[in-house]
């Protein structure tokens, strides 16, 4: 019998999947057909709203709904068509990984319903549901970043507005046992969307606020740069600190000194490409692939490669850190009893934090409305949700230590390592200048155990090089802590010192050599 029915459910689904409102005509004026939709949707629902009668759920506003949406199958309605219509369905490809059903977004939530008899409202929500074989798992295990970038089946769903993830698991849980599916549907609130969701929340409002009076003081400061800077005798730099036209022509001004090191521009570009062909690469395991298996298969041969060229990108970006540190002031200074300690501080704090602290306001309260999809809800578990919660170790960079693997702003974890390498500047600085000689063999006795204790991790951790496939691992232990990101900052201070001493000058056909 639970065979049947199963394969009446197969059935039933590829008719729908062929559907569009030619088909939803023959739908009535076909009796068979009807009869199979209604014998399927009315006996499985009824039979499963009958058993949550005598539960607590009894009472439960999505009951009346789905009793409506099991009556409006029956009757062929539009609106209830639609609903199954806009939930997934199998597609080809399976075998070759092609396993994440999405269905039809817009449609399910274009759904609007009056029920007049009833005097109720029936709108459409779309559920994307994560299917695998644990019975019982929660949303942080479903959602973390090593299980997001294994081979997972997902589901879209379409059901009434009114129903909460209590009721679609126990929905769920009874099609399992009934239909004797080897499968478990997982279903949360917060992979779940409907019209109306997204309502302007106080700390939105008043972040909204914040960027609206913060653009038109970039529009008034524009306006008096154009119109009164350039023609007044009587001249206000403060005015013009936030006008788009100053800071644009700063931004795109191609001008060098004559110490600037003219390579790093290039470094800087190229490894960026690296970088984000790398994240790329990282995140295409939470998006549908139709040759998912092929993907995976490829997982230790050219994707490896990519994520590891995109660690030493970001390498690079140290490299650079470290040299700019010491070339920079070695270049202007000599003595070691002139370093500004504080000025050392509070330049880094007021460069960096004041941006930073714009991104995670960004990031916490209207990310979530900047746009919308199937898989929407994932990026704001992992973008907005970690900045709601651990915010306040970004804005004190240590974020790397104490939330590596669940930060805001994930990126931001380069921001931490160099703040934490930069707090050291000011100390190394004192003692090469002191001791050039003894400092160096320091920092190279700093970089080999720096090297050391990267290997050792990897070896008694069994973390391998690239990050895909054990990334909480990687995160936790190698990719964003100081200790391992050390040899490279430490490297570049070097470098910045030894071409500090040599006045700044360097050969062009030398200038290649960074590259290599």
């Amino acid at each position: 019998m639970r065979r049947a029915l199963f394969f009446k459910v197969i059935f039933f689904t590829i008719f729908l999947q062929l559907g569009g409102e030619s088909l939803q005509k023959e739908w009535k004026q076909t009796s068979s057909i009807q009869k199979i939709g209604a014998e399927v949707s009315a006996g499985l629902l009824d039979d499963f709203l009958d058993s949550l009668k005598n539960s607590s759920l009894s009472k439960d506003p999505c009951l009346l709904q789905l009793n409506l949406l099991v009556q409006g199958l029956e009757d062929s309605e539009i609106w209830a068509l639609k609903m199954v219509d806009a939930s997934a369905k199998f597609s080809s490809g399976i075998l070759e990984g092609n396993i994440m059903f999405v269905g039809s977004y817009d449609e399910c939530l274009k759904i609007n319903s009056v029920d007049n008899l009833h005097n109720h409202t029936v709108k459409g929500k779309y559920c994307t549901t994560i299917v695998n074989n644990v019975e019982h798992q929660n949303k942080g295990e479903l959602l973390d970043k090593d299980s997001m970038q294994d081979i997972r089946m997902t589901y879209g769903v379409c059901i009434p507005a009114a129903c909460t993830e209590d009721v679609l698991n126990e929905l769920a849980q009874y099609l399992t046992e009934i239909l004797d599916i080897p499968f478990h549907f997982h279903f949360y609130e917060d992979l779940c969307d409907y019209k109306d969701k997204n309502q302007l929340s106080l700390a939105t409002i008043i972040s909204l606020s914040f960027f609206i009076l913060m653009a038109t003081v970039c529009i008034l400061s524009t306006l008096y740069d154009a119109l009164i800077f350039s023609k007044s005798d009587q001249k206000s730099t403060i005015l013009i600190a936030f006008s788009f036209y100053t800071n644009g022509q700063k931004l795109i001004s191609t001008r060098t000194s004559k110490n600037t090191v003219g390579c790093l521009n290039g470094l800087r570009v190229v490894s960026m490409m690296l970088t984000v062909l790398s994240h790329i690469y990282m995140y295409s395991m939470i998006q549908p692939l139709i040759n998912l298996i092929d993907y995976a298969k490829d997982e230790e041969h050219s994707r490896q490669v990519v994520q590891c060229l995109g660690s030493l990108a970001v390498d690079t970006f140290f490299v650079t850190g470290g040299f700019l540190v010491s070339y920079n002031y070695l270049l202007k200074s000599t003595d070691e009893k002139s370093i500004p300690f504080c000025k050392f501080y509070i330049h880094r704090f007021l460069r960096l934090s004041p941006s930073l602290g714009v991104v995670v306001l960004f990031y916490a309260t209207i990310f979530y409305h900047v746009g919308s999809g199937p898989f929407w809800t994932f990026i704001n578990y992992f973008f907005i949700d970690y900045c709601k919660e651990n915010w306040w170790s970004t804005l004190l960079y240590v974020q790397n230590y104490v939330h590596p693997n669940n930060m805001c702003i994930g990126q931001s974890w380069y921001l931490a390592v160099d703040t934490q390498m930069y707090l050291l500047a000011p100390f190394m600085l004192y003692l090469v200048i002191k001791k050039p000689r003894g400092t160096i063999a320091l920092l190279i006795l700093l970089i080999v155990a720096s090297c050391g204790f990267t290997f050792g991790i990897s070896l008694f951790k069994e973390v391998g090089p690239a990050i895909i496939g054990n990334t909480n691992k990687v995160m936790k232990y190698i990719y964003v802590t100081t200790y391992t990101r050390a040899t490279p900052w430490l490297m570049g201070f070097i470098l910045g010192f030894g071409l500090a001493r040599s006045a700044g000058h360097i050969e062009e056909s030398k200038q290649v050599l960074p590259y290599v």
